[in-house]
């Protein structure tokens, strides 16, 4: 289906009467979220705490329940000027989480150039894997020898992810990535380095993320500069 195709079949089965908005950009309702989510509370945290500049390549979002969602494991996806969120979240912060997420991938599609040009993001990335590579041997991991050549590969690799979360394990790379990475699924890929780093300095802790990925933080700083127009001020 067409995204206004798609758009028009929401709209017109549309279970809210009452108009959600994010920074003049409208929540569509394919299905219900929880009653004790109450997305008010996740609005006003999203517009106190993100200019709204940056939303400039979100046309609308649209939470439902959606088979892809199940398919590929995810709860959230940005696509074309649009973000697709889940109805089946934890908590408020668990949306909060998504929806910053997903900003961040719409920025990482529009502005490559100023992310990934000068003194290369990349090589900070992989000098990360290469880190966590020699540090899981380290610790008796002598299995990562023969992904050696898959930890230098900084797109998506589903053999890569399979084999870092199930033969390793989710805590023992939170383990042993804690300084190496902020979190453990910024070891995934390069995209999503750059849009856990994202996450992180808007949600959680700016010193942590510059202390542990430099040159990030200075490239999340360069995007704030150049697409809100002036300096994050810091209180």
């Amino acid at each position: 289906m067409r995204r206004n195709s798609f758009l028009d079949y929401v709209k017109k089965k549309a279970i809210n009467s009452k108009d959600f908005i994010i920074h003049k950009r409208k929540i569509f309702f394919k299905d219900n979220l929880s009653e004790d989510i109450f997305l008010n509370r996740v609005i006003n945290f999203i517009e106190s705490n993100v200019p709204e500049e940056l939303f400039q390549y979100i046309d609308y979002f649209i939470i439902g329940d959606f088979n892809s969602f199940k398919e590929r494991e995810i709860n959230a996806l940005y696509h074309e000027g649009v973000i697709y969120i889940s109805n089946i979240q934890e908590d408020e912060q668990d949306l909060i989480d998504d929806i910053i997420h997903e900003l961040a991938h719409s920025i990482e599609k529009n502005q490559k150039g100023l992310i990934y040009g000068g003194v290369s993001l990349e090589s900070e990335f992989h000098s990360r894997r290469m880190k966590l590579y020699q540090k899981l041997l380290d610790e008796g991991f002598n299995e990562v020898r023969k992904m050696k050549d898959k930890f230098s590969n900084p797109e998506y690799d589903s053999d890569f992810d399979f084999f870092i979360y199930e033969n390793i394990g989710y805590e023992n790379i939170r383990k042993y990535a804690s300084s190496i990475f902020v979190t453990p699924y910024a070891v995934t890929s390069l995209e999503e380095y750059f849009a856990t780093g994202f996450e992180y300095y808007f949600l959680k802790s700016r010193k942590k993320l510059r202390e542990v990925s430099p040159y990030l933080f200075s490239v999340i700083e360069r995007i704030y500069e150049e697409l809100v127009g002036k300096r994050r001020e810091y209180i």
